[in-house]
Protein backbone atom coordinates (compact mmCIF):
# COMPACT_ATOMS: atom_id res chain seq x y z
CA UNK A 1 0.00 0.00 0.00
CA UNK A 2 3.26 2.65 1.21
CA UNK A 3 4.58 1.65 -2.63
CA UNK A 4 1.22 2.45 -3.92
CA UNK A 5 0.68 5.28 -2.27
CA UNK A 6 4.58 6.54 -3.09
CA UNK A 7 4.13 6.16 -6.88
CA UNK A 8 1.07 8.19 -7.35
CA UNK A 9 2.78 10.91 -6.12
CA UNK A 10 4.76 11.44 -9.57
CA UNK A 11 1.61 11.78 -11.19
CA UNK A 12 -1.42 14.89 -11.16
CA UNK A 13 -2.87 15.54 -7.82
CA UNK A 14 -6.06 13.72 -9.38
CA UNK A 15 -4.15 10.00 -9.59
CA UNK A 16 -2.40 10.71 -6.38
CA UNK A 17 -5.48 11.04 -4.86
CA UNK A 18 -7.37 8.03 -6.48
CA UNK A 19 -3.98 5.95 -5.60
CA UNK A 20 -4.23 7.01 -2.18
CA UNK A 21 -7.55 5.33 -2.22
CA UNK A 22 -6.33 2.54 -3.47
CA UNK A 23 -3.58 2.25 -1.48
CA UNK A 24 -6.18 2.17 1.74
CA UNK A 25 -8.18 -0.30 0.16
CA UNK A 26 -5.58 -2.90 -0.39
CA UNK A 27 -5.27 -2.34 3.27
CA UNK A 28 -8.62 -3.10 3.91
CA UNK A 29 -10.03 -4.16 0.50
CA UNK A 30 -12.43 -6.36 1.75
CA UNK A 31 -14.44 -3.75 4.44
CA UNK A 32 -14.22 -1.72 1.51
CA UNK A 33 -15.67 -3.56 -1.17
CA UNK A 34 -18.58 -4.38 1.09
CA UNK A 35 -19.05 -0.62 2.17
CA UNK A 36 -18.73 0.89 -1.02
CA UNK A 37 -20.79 3.85 -0.83
CA UNK A 38 -18.74 5.03 2.23
CA UNK A 39 -15.31 4.93 0.22
CA UNK A 40 -17.49 6.89 -3.13
CA UNK A 41 -18.70 8.97 -0.74
CA UNK A 42 -15.12 9.83 0.64
CA UNK A 43 -13.62 10.31 -2.60
CA UNK A 44 -16.65 12.65 -3.61
CA UNK A 45 -15.82 14.69 -0.65
CA UNK A 46 -12.30 15.16 -1.86
CA UNK A 47 -13.05 16.46 -5.28
CA UNK A 48 -16.22 18.61 -3.75
CA UNK A 49 -13.09 20.28 -1.54
CA UNK A 50 -10.66 20.63 -4.73
CA UNK A 51 -8.58 18.23 -3.73
CA UNK A 52 -8.79 16.16 -7.02
CA UNK A 53 -7.64 17.38 -10.54
CA UNK A 54 -10.96 16.52 -12.02
CA UNK A 55 -13.23 17.67 -9.19
CA UNK A 56 -14.74 21.26 -8.88
CA UNK A 57 -19.31 21.33 -9.13
CA UNK A 58 -20.68 20.69 -12.16
CA UNK A 59 -20.61 23.57 -14.75
CA UNK A 60 -24.06 25.16 -16.20
CA UNK A 61 -25.63 23.24 -19.34
CA UNK A 62 -25.00 26.32 -21.59
CA UNK A 63 -21.49 25.62 -21.21
CA UNK A 64 -19.19 25.48 -24.49
CA UNK A 65 -19.27 21.40 -23.88
CA UNK A 66 -22.66 20.82 -23.04
CA UNK A 67 -23.84 19.30 -25.83
CA UNK A 68 -21.18 17.16 -25.55
CA UNK A 69 -21.61 16.09 -21.38
CA UNK A 70 -25.56 15.42 -22.96
CA UNK A 71 -24.50 13.14 -25.22
CA UNK A 72 -21.77 11.74 -22.98
CA UNK A 73 -24.84 10.93 -20.58
CA UNK A 74 -26.73 9.79 -22.93
CA UNK A 75 -24.50 6.90 -24.27
CA UNK A 76 -23.59 6.07 -20.56
CA UNK A 77 -27.16 5.77 -19.59
CA UNK A 78 -27.71 3.24 -22.72
CA UNK A 79 -24.85 1.51 -21.77
CA UNK A 80 -25.67 1.37 -18.01
CA UNK A 81 -29.16 0.22 -18.45
CA UNK A 82 -28.74 -2.00 -21.40
CA UNK A 83 -26.42 -4.08 -19.12
CA UNK A 84 -27.89 -3.74 -16.16
CA UNK A 85 -25.35 -1.99 -14.28
CA UNK A 86 -27.59 -1.55 -11.24
CA UNK A 87 -28.47 -5.09 -10.97
CA UNK A 88 -26.39 -7.91 -9.73
CA UNK A 89 -24.85 -9.43 -12.84
CA UNK A 90 -23.42 -6.43 -15.47
CA UNK A 91 -21.62 -4.07 -13.09
CA UNK A 92 -19.29 -7.55 -12.07
CA UNK A 93 -19.57 -8.51 -15.41
CA UNK A 94 -17.97 -5.47 -17.00
CA UNK A 95 -15.79 -4.48 -13.82
CA UNK A 96 -13.90 -7.94 -14.37
CA UNK A 97 -14.15 -8.04 -18.51
CA UNK A 98 -12.92 -4.86 -19.18
CA UNK A 99 -10.73 -1.97 -16.30
CA UNK A 100 -8.24 0.12 -16.40
CA UNK A 101 -5.41 1.20 -13.79
CA UNK A 102 -5.81 4.74 -12.34
CA UNK A 103 -2.32 5.74 -14.32
CA UNK A 104 -4.35 4.32 -17.54
CA UNK A 105 -7.41 6.62 -16.78
CA UNK A 106 -4.98 9.94 -16.46
CA UNK A 107 -3.06 9.14 -19.72
CA UNK A 108 -6.67 8.64 -21.18
CA UNK A 109 -7.91 11.90 -19.58
CA UNK A 110 -4.93 14.20 -20.44
CA UNK A 111 -4.81 12.90 -23.38
CA UNK A 112 -8.12 13.97 -24.26
CA UNK A 113 -7.73 17.15 -23.05
CA UNK A 114 -4.76 18.35 -24.66
CA UNK A 115 -6.89 17.51 -28.00
CA UNK A 116 -9.47 19.71 -27.21
CA UNK A 117 -7.19 22.59 -26.68
CA UNK A 118 -5.70 21.88 -29.90
CA UNK A 119 -7.14 23.38 -32.83
CA UNK A 120 -7.99 20.27 -35.57
CA UNK A 121 -6.98 17.71 -33.68
CA UNK A 122 -7.61 14.30 -34.04
CA UNK A 123 -7.74 11.11 -32.60
CA UNK A 124 -6.39 7.81 -34.36
CA UNK A 125 -7.87 4.31 -33.48
CA UNK A 126 -6.22 1.31 -34.90
CA UNK A 127 -7.92 -2.01 -34.57
CA UNK A 128 -5.80 -4.61 -35.61
CA UNK A 129 -6.72 -8.24 -34.91
CA UNK A 130 -8.23 -11.28 -36.69
CA UNK A 131 -11.72 -12.02 -38.25
CA UNK A 132 -13.07 -11.58 -34.88
CA UNK A 133 -12.24 -7.89 -35.80
CA UNK A 134 -12.84 -7.76 -39.13
CA UNK A 135 -16.56 -8.52 -38.27
CA UNK A 136 -16.63 -11.69 -40.49
CA UNK A 137 -20.39 -13.23 -39.99
CA UNK A 138 -22.02 -10.25 -39.82
CA UNK A 139 -22.09 -7.30 -41.54
CA UNK A 140 -18.86 -4.89 -41.32
CA UNK A 141 -21.19 -1.96 -39.82
CA UNK A 142 -21.72 -4.40 -37.25
CA UNK A 143 -18.42 -5.03 -35.96
CA UNK A 144 -16.78 -3.79 -32.75
CA UNK A 145 -14.92 -1.06 -34.29
CA UNK A 146 -17.91 0.36 -36.04
CA UNK A 147 -20.42 -0.14 -33.12
CA UNK A 148 -17.53 2.11 -31.46
CA UNK A 149 -17.28 4.71 -34.08
CA UNK A 150 -20.90 5.23 -34.03
CA UNK A 151 -21.49 5.49 -30.29
CA UNK A 152 -18.75 8.12 -30.02
CA UNK A 153 -18.00 10.19 -32.75
CA UNK A 154 -20.73 12.85 -32.41
CA UNK A 155 -18.98 13.26 -28.85
CA UNK A 156 -15.44 13.79 -30.09
CA UNK A 157 -16.81 16.02 -32.67
CA UNK A 158 -18.39 17.98 -29.74
CA UNK A 159 -15.36 18.85 -27.94
CA UNK A 160 -13.18 19.78 -31.05
CA UNK A 161 -11.96 16.20 -32.04
CA UNK A 162 -12.56 14.45 -35.33
CA UNK A 163 -12.62 10.88 -34.22
CA UNK A 164 -10.58 8.31 -36.88
CA UNK A 165 -10.98 5.00 -36.77
CA UNK A 166 -8.96 2.69 -38.57
CA UNK A 167 -9.98 -1.42 -38.67
CA UNK A 168 -7.23 -3.04 -40.03
CA UNK A 169 -8.51 -6.47 -38.80
CA UNK A 170 -7.51 -9.70 -41.61
CA UNK A 171 -8.74 -13.08 -41.87
CA UNK A 172 -5.85 -15.90 -41.25
CA UNK A 173 -3.32 -13.53 -40.72
CA UNK A 174 0.06 -14.66 -38.97
CA UNK A 175 1.28 -12.70 -35.63
CA UNK A 176 4.73 -11.70 -37.52
CA UNK A 177 4.78 -9.45 -39.38
CA UNK A 178 1.79 -8.61 -38.86
CA UNK A 179 2.67 -6.89 -35.15
CA UNK A 180 4.99 -4.59 -37.30
CA UNK A 181 2.96 -3.53 -39.90
CA UNK A 182 0.62 -1.96 -37.47
CA UNK A 183 1.26 2.06 -38.63
CA UNK A 184 1.72 1.01 -42.29
CA UNK A 185 -1.45 -0.30 -42.51
CA UNK A 186 -3.58 2.14 -39.73
CA UNK A 187 -1.59 5.09 -39.90
CA UNK A 188 1.58 6.23 -38.12
CA UNK A 189 1.64 7.60 -34.41
CA UNK A 190 -2.33 5.96 -33.20
CA UNK A 191 -3.68 7.49 -30.46
CA UNK A 192 -5.35 3.94 -29.61
CA UNK A 193 -4.41 0.71 -30.57
CA UNK A 194 -7.13 -2.58 -30.21
CA UNK A 195 -4.31 -6.24 -30.48
CA UNK A 196 -6.67 -8.95 -30.90
CA UNK A 197 -4.98 -11.88 -32.12
CA UNK A 198 -5.17 -14.85 -29.14
CA UNK A 199 -6.44 -17.45 -31.48
CA UNK A 200 -3.09 -17.41 -33.40
CA UNK A 201 -0.75 -16.50 -30.48
CA UNK A 202 -2.35 -16.48 -27.45
CA UNK A 203 0.78 -17.22 -25.47
CA UNK A 204 3.20 -14.72 -27.78
CA UNK A 205 4.67 -12.13 -24.92
CA UNK A 206 7.24 -11.00 -27.26
CA UNK A 207 4.31 -9.74 -29.62
CA UNK A 208 2.32 -8.40 -26.68
CA UNK A 209 5.48 -6.64 -26.01
CA UNK A 210 6.09 -5.26 -29.17
CA UNK A 211 2.28 -4.21 -29.03
CA UNK A 212 2.81 -2.07 -26.48
CA UNK A 213 5.90 -0.86 -27.51
CA UNK A 214 4.73 0.61 -30.50
CA UNK A 215 2.43 2.69 -29.28
CA UNK A 216 4.44 3.71 -26.15
CA UNK A 217 6.64 5.18 -28.69
CA UNK A 218 3.64 7.02 -30.52
CA UNK A 219 4.15 10.72 -30.18
CA UNK A 220 0.55 11.21 -29.43
CA UNK A 221 1.43 8.76 -26.39
CA UNK A 222 -1.32 6.12 -26.88
CA UNK A 223 -3.18 4.08 -25.34
CA UNK A 224 -3.13 -0.33 -25.92
CA UNK A 225 -6.51 -2.51 -25.76
CA UNK A 226 -5.95 -6.12 -25.51
CA UNK A 227 -8.74 -7.73 -26.53
CA UNK A 228 -9.05 -11.34 -25.99
CA UNK A 229 -10.42 -13.25 -29.48
CA UNK A 230 -12.76 -15.67 -28.20
CA UNK A 231 -16.53 -15.78 -28.27
CA UNK A 232 -18.94 -17.47 -26.05
CA UNK A 233 -22.96 -17.48 -27.24
CA UNK A 234 -26.20 -17.83 -25.13
CA UNK A 235 -28.00 -20.24 -27.83
CA UNK A 236 -29.69 -22.06 -25.16
CA UNK A 237 -31.35 -19.13 -23.16
CA UNK A 238 -34.95 -18.49 -23.98
CA UNK A 239 -36.07 -15.81 -26.63
CA UNK A 240 -36.53 -12.50 -24.82
CA UNK A 241 -39.87 -11.31 -23.92
CA UNK A 242 -39.54 -7.32 -23.70
CA UNK A 243 -40.99 -5.17 -26.19
CA UNK A 244 -37.09 -4.58 -28.20
CA UNK A 245 -34.65 -7.68 -27.20
CA UNK A 246 -32.21 -5.95 -24.72
CA UNK A 247 -29.35 -7.00 -27.28
CA UNK A 248 -31.06 -5.67 -30.31
CA UNK A 249 -29.27 -2.14 -31.78
CA UNK A 250 -32.70 -0.10 -31.69
CA UNK A 251 -32.93 -0.99 -28.28
CA UNK A 252 -32.84 2.15 -25.45
CA UNK A 253 -33.95 2.56 -21.95
CA UNK A 254 -37.37 4.35 -23.47
CA UNK A 255 -38.10 0.91 -25.05
CA UNK A 256 -37.74 -0.75 -21.65
CA UNK A 257 -39.69 1.33 -19.78
CA UNK A 258 -36.25 2.67 -18.06
CA UNK A 259 -35.08 5.95 -16.56
CA UNK A 260 -32.29 7.27 -18.12
CA UNK A 261 -28.99 7.02 -16.19
CA UNK A 262 -28.00 10.08 -14.46
CA UNK A 263 -24.40 9.93 -15.30
CA UNK A 264 -23.74 12.53 -12.52
CA UNK A 265 -20.53 13.75 -10.77
CA UNK A 266 -20.94 11.14 -7.93
CA UNK A 267 -22.00 8.20 -10.26
CA UNK A 268 -19.30 8.88 -12.47
CA UNK A 269 -16.48 8.74 -9.13
CA UNK A 270 -18.16 5.82 -7.75
CA UNK A 271 -17.59 3.98 -11.28
CA UNK A 272 -14.28 5.11 -11.35
CA UNK A 273 -13.19 3.74 -8.23
CA UNK A 274 -14.85 -0.01 -8.87
CA UNK A 275 -12.89 0.05 -12.09
CA UNK A 276 -9.69 0.64 -10.07
CA UNK A 277 -10.45 -1.90 -7.53
CA UNK A 278 -11.10 -4.47 -9.69
CA UNK A 279 -7.95 -3.33 -11.80
CA UNK A 280 -5.85 -4.12 -8.42
CA UNK A 281 -7.07 -7.44 -8.21
CA UNK A 282 -6.53 -8.42 -11.33
CA UNK A 283 -6.34 -6.18 -14.53
CA UNK A 284 -8.23 -7.82 -17.75
CA UNK A 285 -5.34 -7.37 -19.92
CA UNK A 286 -3.51 -9.12 -17.24
CA UNK A 287 -2.71 -12.09 -19.48
CA UNK A 288 -0.92 -10.62 -22.46
CA UNK A 289 0.89 -8.62 -20.07
CA UNK A 290 1.94 -10.07 -16.95
CA UNK A 291 5.21 -10.65 -18.43
CA UNK A 292 6.05 -7.00 -18.86
CA UNK A 293 3.24 -4.65 -17.52
CA UNK A 294 4.98 -3.58 -14.02
CA UNK A 295 8.12 -2.24 -16.22
CA UNK A 296 5.92 -0.38 -18.60
CA UNK A 297 4.62 2.23 -16.50
CA UNK A 298 4.50 4.89 -19.01
CA UNK A 299 2.27 2.99 -21.48
CA UNK A 300 -1.56 3.17 -20.90
CA UNK A 301 -3.15 -0.22 -21.13
CA UNK A 302 -6.73 -1.54 -21.10
CA UNK A 303 -8.47 -4.56 -22.31
CA UNK A 304 -11.15 -7.01 -22.55
CA UNK A 305 -11.22 -10.71 -21.41
CA UNK A 306 -14.42 -12.46 -20.27
CA UNK A 307 -12.18 -15.49 -19.12
CA UNK A 308 -10.23 -13.30 -16.46
CA UNK A 309 -11.11 -14.16 -13.11
CA UNK A 310 -11.19 -11.48 -10.20
CA UNK A 311 -11.96 -11.89 -6.51
CA UNK A 312 -14.08 -9.06 -6.74
CA UNK A 313 -16.20 -11.14 -8.62
CA UNK A 314 -18.19 -13.44 -6.82
CA UNK A 315 -20.82 -15.42 -7.87
CA UNK A 316 -22.32 -18.88 -6.61
CA UNK A 317 -21.18 -21.94 -8.25
CA UNK A 318 -24.23 -24.01 -9.73
CA UNK A 319 -21.44 -27.12 -9.34
CA UNK A 320 -21.09 -26.76 -5.71
CA UNK A 321 -23.21 -24.51 -4.26
CA UNK A 322 -20.24 -22.14 -2.99
CA UNK A 323 -19.70 -18.35 -3.58
CA UNK A 324 -16.53 -18.05 -5.33
CA UNK A 325 -14.58 -15.61 -7.86
CA UNK A 326 -15.58 -15.53 -10.91
CA UNK A 327 -14.77 -14.42 -14.35
CA UNK A 328 -17.14 -12.30 -17.03
CA UNK A 329 -18.84 -15.31 -18.47
CA UNK A 330 -19.85 -16.94 -14.80
CA UNK A 331 -20.95 -13.49 -13.63
CA UNK A 332 -23.94 -12.91 -15.71
CA UNK A 333 -24.60 -16.61 -14.81
CA UNK A 334 -25.97 -18.13 -17.71
CA UNK A 335 -29.56 -16.63 -18.65
CA UNK A 336 -30.00 -14.33 -15.71
CA UNK A 337 -29.03 -10.98 -17.36
CA UNK A 338 -31.51 -9.40 -19.66
CA UNK A 339 -29.08 -9.08 -22.80
CA UNK A 340 -28.76 -12.97 -22.67
CA UNK A 341 -31.61 -13.93 -24.61
CA UNK A 342 -31.42 -15.87 -27.79
CA UNK A 343 -31.80 -13.28 -29.85
CA UNK A 344 -27.90 -12.62 -29.27
CA UNK A 345 -26.82 -15.63 -30.14
CA UNK A 346 -27.52 -14.91 -33.74
CA UNK A 347 -25.26 -13.62 -36.24
CA UNK A 348 -25.35 -10.47 -38.61
CA UNK A 349 -25.15 -12.48 -41.50
CA UNK A 350 -28.05 -13.27 -43.82
CA UNK A 351 -28.48 -16.85 -42.47
CA UNK A 352 -27.85 -15.91 -38.67
CA UNK A 353 -25.23 -18.03 -38.72
CA UNK A 354 -21.48 -18.13 -38.31
CA UNK A 355 -18.37 -19.82 -36.81
CA UNK A 356 -18.29 -20.29 -33.14
CA UNK A 357 -14.96 -18.68 -32.36
CA UNK A 358 -16.71 -15.58 -33.89
CA UNK A 359 -18.53 -12.54 -31.58
CA UNK A 360 -22.42 -12.62 -32.72
CA UNK A 361 -23.94 -9.79 -33.71
CA UNK A 362 -24.94 -8.70 -30.20
CA UNK A 363 -21.37 -9.77 -28.71
CA UNK A 364 -19.98 -7.31 -31.28
CA UNK A 365 -22.09 -4.62 -30.02
CA UNK A 366 -21.13 -5.68 -26.37
CA UNK A 367 -17.86 -4.99 -27.00
CA UNK A 368 -17.62 -2.12 -29.26
CA UNK A 369 -20.39 -0.58 -25.94
CA UNK A 370 -17.86 -1.91 -23.63
CA UNK A 371 -14.63 0.49 -24.60
CA UNK A 372 -17.22 3.21 -25.39
CA UNK A 373 -18.03 2.71 -21.31
CA UNK A 374 -14.64 3.29 -20.48
CA UNK A 375 -14.16 6.24 -23.06
CA UNK A 376 -17.44 8.11 -21.77
CA UNK A 377 -16.85 7.72 -18.23
CA UNK A 378 -13.06 9.47 -19.07
CA UNK A 379 -14.70 12.00 -21.34
CA UNK A 380 -17.50 12.93 -18.49
CA UNK A 381 -14.52 13.87 -16.09
CA UNK A 382 -12.13 15.28 -19.06
CA UNK A 383 -14.83 17.53 -20.26
CA UNK A 384 -15.93 18.73 -16.60
CA UNK A 385 -12.23 19.46 -15.57
CA UNK A 386 -11.11 21.62 -18.94
CA UNK A 387 -14.20 23.43 -18.67
CA UNK A 388 -13.41 24.62 -15.17
CA UNK A 389 -9.81 25.32 -15.50
CA UNK A 390 -11.05 27.20 -18.55
CA UNK A 391 -12.98 29.55 -16.20
CA UNK A 392 -9.43 30.63 -14.62
CA UNK A 393 -6.55 30.14 -16.77
CA UNK A 394 -5.63 31.07 -20.71
CA UNK A 395 -6.34 28.08 -23.17
CA UNK A 396 -2.58 28.14 -23.95
CA UNK A 397 -1.21 28.20 -21.09
CA UNK A 398 -3.46 25.43 -19.97
CA UNK A 399 -2.29 22.84 -22.70
CA UNK A 400 1.52 23.82 -21.97
CA UNK A 401 -0.50 22.62 -18.47
CA UNK A 402 -1.82 19.31 -19.48
CA UNK A 403 0.98 18.24 -22.09
CA UNK A 404 3.51 18.55 -19.37
CA UNK A 405 1.00 16.57 -16.93
CA UNK A 406 0.97 13.95 -19.78
CA UNK A 407 4.58 13.85 -20.39
CA UNK A 408 5.35 13.09 -16.85
CA UNK A 409 2.70 10.49 -16.95
CA UNK A 410 4.65 8.57 -19.87
CA UNK A 411 8.61 8.80 -19.22
CA UNK A 412 10.48 6.66 -22.47
CA UNK A 413 10.50 2.76 -22.98
CA UNK A 414 12.46 0.45 -20.54
CA UNK A 415 15.25 -1.76 -22.58
CA UNK A 416 13.12 -4.76 -23.95
CA UNK A 417 12.59 -7.51 -21.92
CA UNK A 418 11.30 -10.18 -24.16
CA UNK A 419 10.58 -8.86 -27.69
CA UNK A 420 14.36 -8.36 -29.17
CA UNK A 421 13.83 -11.50 -31.57
CA UNK A 422 11.46 -8.72 -33.09
CA UNK A 423 13.79 -5.96 -33.11
CA UNK A 424 11.58 -4.02 -31.28
CA UNK A 425 14.07 -1.65 -30.01
CA UNK A 426 13.46 0.07 -32.97
CA UNK A 427 10.54 1.10 -35.31
CA UNK A 428 9.85 -1.37 -37.72
CA UNK A 429 9.05 0.07 -41.53
CA UNK A 430 6.51 -2.42 -43.16
CA UNK A 431 5.93 -2.37 -46.68
CA UNK A 432 3.10 -4.71 -47.93
CA UNK A 433 0.22 -4.52 -50.17
CA UNK A 434 -2.05 -5.98 -47.19
CA UNK A 435 -5.33 -4.19 -47.22
CA UNK A 436 -7.03 -2.52 -45.27
CA UNK A 437 -3.91 -0.33 -45.66
CA UNK A 438 -4.94 3.37 -44.58
CA UNK A 439 -1.33 5.24 -45.05
CA UNK A 440 -0.46 6.64 -48.10
CA UNK A 441 2.41 5.40 -48.84
CA UNK A 442 4.59 2.20 -47.39
CA UNK A 443 3.48 -0.31 -50.08
CA UNK A 444 5.63 -3.37 -51.05
CA UNK A 445 4.53 -2.47 -54.87
CA UNK A 446 6.00 1.14 -54.18
CA UNK A 447 9.73 -0.61 -53.40
CA UNK A 448 9.92 -2.63 -56.92
CA UNK A 449 12.63 -1.24 -59.74
CA UNK A 450 12.88 -2.44 -62.89
CA UNK A 451 11.20 -4.99 -65.12
CA UNK A 452 10.01 -8.09 -63.94
CA UNK A 453 7.59 -11.05 -64.57
CA UNK A 454 6.60 -11.87 -61.62
CA UNK A 455 2.81 -12.49 -61.21
CA UNK A 456 0.39 -9.85 -58.97
CA UNK A 457 -2.42 -10.62 -57.56
CA UNK A 458 -4.06 -7.73 -56.00
CA UNK A 459 -6.83 -9.77 -54.48
CA UNK A 460 -9.73 -7.47 -55.47
CA UNK A 461 -12.83 -8.10 -53.15
CA UNK A 462 -15.46 -10.55 -53.94
CA UNK A 463 -18.65 -10.82 -53.75
CA UNK A 464 -18.88 -12.15 -50.24
CA UNK A 465 -17.10 -9.29 -49.45
CA UNK A 466 -18.30 -7.14 -51.21
CA UNK A 467 -22.03 -7.80 -49.70
CA UNK A 468 -20.61 -7.67 -46.02
CA UNK A 469 -18.96 -4.83 -46.57
CA UNK A 470 -15.46 -6.22 -45.72
CA UNK A 471 -12.25 -4.92 -46.50
CA UNK A 472 -9.38 -7.51 -45.55
CA UNK A 473 -7.58 -8.48 -48.70
CA UNK A 474 -3.85 -10.19 -49.34
CA UNK A 475 -2.18 -8.96 -52.59
CA UNK A 476 0.70 -10.80 -53.48
CA UNK A 477 3.77 -11.24 -55.99
CA UNK A 478 4.02 -14.74 -57.03
CA UNK A 479 7.14 -16.57 -59.01
CA UNK A 480 8.16 -19.84 -60.74
CA UNK A 481 11.48 -19.98 -61.83
CA UNK A 482 10.98 -19.11 -65.83
CA UNK A 483 10.05 -15.50 -64.05
CA UNK A 484 13.03 -14.90 -63.28
CA UNK A 485 13.98 -12.27 -61.10
CA UNK A 486 12.13 -9.40 -59.16
CA UNK A 487 14.27 -6.06 -57.63
CA UNK A 488 13.26 -4.07 -54.57
CA UNK A 489 14.95 -0.64 -53.65
CA UNK A 490 15.76 -0.90 -50.11
CA UNK A 491 17.35 2.04 -47.60
CA UNK A 492 19.73 0.89 -44.47
CA UNK A 493 21.11 2.80 -41.96
CA UNK A 494 21.72 1.39 -38.27
CA UNK A 495 20.08 -1.36 -38.16
CA UNK A 496 21.64 -3.34 -41.15
CA UNK A 497 19.23 -6.38 -41.47
CA UNK A 498 15.74 -6.93 -43.67
CA UNK A 499 13.00 -8.93 -43.34
CA UNK A 500 11.42 -10.61 -46.25
CA UNK A 501 8.22 -12.42 -46.09
CA UNK A 502 5.72 -14.48 -47.92
CA UNK A 503 2.52 -16.35 -46.11
CA UNK A 504 3.88 -19.78 -45.25
CA UNK A 505 7.34 -21.19 -44.72
CA UNK A 506 7.38 -22.67 -47.91
CA UNK A 507 6.60 -19.50 -49.35
CA UNK A 508 10.55 -18.33 -49.76
CA UNK A 509 12.46 -21.40 -49.40
CA UNK A 510 13.95 -21.89 -52.97
CA UNK A 511 14.46 -18.21 -53.12
CA UNK A 512 18.07 -16.84 -53.47
CA UNK A 513 18.65 -12.96 -52.93
CA UNK A 514 21.06 -11.37 -54.41
CA UNK A 515 22.63 -7.24 -53.34
CA UNK A 516 23.22 -4.56 -55.17
CA UNK A 517 25.21 -2.16 -52.48
CA UNK A 518 24.82 1.60 -52.82
CA UNK A 519 23.65 1.23 -56.43
CA UNK A 520 22.64 4.67 -58.08
CA UNK A 521 19.18 5.00 -59.16
CA UNK A 522 17.64 7.29 -61.61
CA UNK A 523 14.63 9.09 -59.95
CA UNK A 524 11.40 8.38 -61.00
CA UNK A 525 9.10 10.42 -63.09
CA UNK A 526 5.71 10.50 -63.44
CA UNK A 527 3.51 7.38 -63.10
CA UNK A 528 4.70 4.39 -62.48
CA UNK A 529 6.46 5.02 -59.48
CA UNK A 530 9.89 3.30 -58.61
CA UNK A 531 8.74 0.63 -61.50
CA UNK A 532 9.61 2.58 -64.02
CA UNK A 533 13.36 3.10 -62.53
CA UNK A 534 15.24 1.23 -65.10
CA UNK A 535 17.57 -1.37 -63.46
CA UNK A 536 19.96 -3.32 -64.58
CA UNK A 537 22.18 -5.82 -62.09
CA UNK A 538 25.55 -4.58 -61.64
CA UNK A 539 28.30 -6.97 -62.20
CA UNK A 540 29.36 -6.33 -58.36
CA UNK A 541 25.97 -7.56 -56.85
CA UNK A 542 26.37 -10.53 -53.89
CA UNK A 543 24.09 -13.65 -53.02
CA UNK A 544 23.51 -12.89 -49.31
CA UNK A 545 24.11 -16.19 -47.12
CA UNK A 546 23.52 -14.99 -43.85
CA UNK A 547 19.69 -15.74 -43.25
CA UNK A 548 17.63 -17.05 -41.21
CA UNK A 549 14.02 -17.31 -40.44
CA UNK A 550 11.09 -19.29 -42.09
CA UNK A 551 7.81 -17.38 -42.93
CA UNK A 552 9.37 -13.85 -42.67
CA UNK A 553 13.45 -14.75 -43.40
CA UNK A 554 15.95 -12.70 -42.23
CA UNK A 555 19.19 -11.35 -43.44
CA UNK A 556 21.55 -9.57 -41.74
CA UNK A 557 24.96 -8.17 -41.98
CA UNK A 558 23.90 -5.54 -44.71
CA UNK A 559 25.64 -2.46 -45.10
CA UNK A 560 24.40 1.35 -44.60
CA UNK A 561 23.50 2.61 -47.48
CA UNK A 562 20.44 2.30 -50.65
CA UNK A 563 20.42 -0.84 -52.12
CA UNK A 564 18.11 -3.39 -54.52
CA UNK A 565 17.66 -6.64 -53.63
CA UNK A 566 16.91 -9.16 -56.21
CA UNK A 567 15.16 -12.11 -55.34
CA UNK A 568 15.61 -15.32 -57.64
CA UNK A 569 13.82 -18.89 -58.18
CA UNK A 570 15.97 -20.32 -60.40
CA UNK A 571 17.31 -22.72 -58.31
CA UNK A 572 13.36 -23.80 -57.29
CA UNK A 573 11.72 -26.55 -59.54
CA UNK A 574 9.37 -25.85 -62.26
CA UNK A 575 6.50 -26.41 -60.46
CA UNK A 576 7.23 -24.31 -57.12
CA UNK A 577 5.92 -21.01 -56.48
CA UNK A 578 7.61 -18.89 -54.57
CA UNK A 579 5.07 -15.50 -52.86
CA UNK A 580 6.61 -12.33 -51.78
CA UNK A 581 3.92 -10.64 -48.99
CA UNK A 582 5.91 -8.08 -46.94
CA UNK A 583 9.51 -6.49 -46.53
CA UNK A 584 10.23 -5.18 -43.10
CA UNK A 585 12.86 -2.71 -42.55
CA UNK A 586 14.58 -1.36 -39.80
CA UNK A 587 15.86 2.12 -41.16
Amino acid sequence: AVDTLQAGMKYPIGTAVVIFVAAFASISLLKIYLDENTANNAIQTAELNGHIRAGGRRTEENSPYGEARGLIKKVLSLIYNRYEFGGPYGNKFFMASNNLSPETWDILKFKLATKMLTTNSTFLMTFSGSSVTAGHDNYYAQSYPYIFKKRMSEIFAKVGIELVVHDIAMGANNCSPYVLCYESMGGSDPDFLNWEQSYNCGHDDPVFEATARLVGSSKHKGIVYYSASGAWSPSSCPASTDKVPYCAEEWTPATAGLSEWGATESDVVAMKHQLFLFNQDKPSYARFTNSFRNDYKGVGMMGFNVWEQNSHCRFKNPKNGKEESCNGIDAVEGCAMKFMTHEASLYGSDNQKGANWHPTRAFHMLRGEAIAWIFGLVLSETVQMVENDLRTKNKDNLLTEYTSFLNELTPPLPNPKRCSGLHCEHKAHCFTDYKPHYSSNMTLSELVVGTHKWDYDPATLGEWSIHYGYLDTKPQFSGKAANGEIHFKITIHHGKIFWLCGPNKEALIHADVYLDANVKLEAPSGAGGNSAIKYTPSANRVLLTKVSGADCREYSEIPAGTHVISVSTSAATPDHTSVITHLILWP
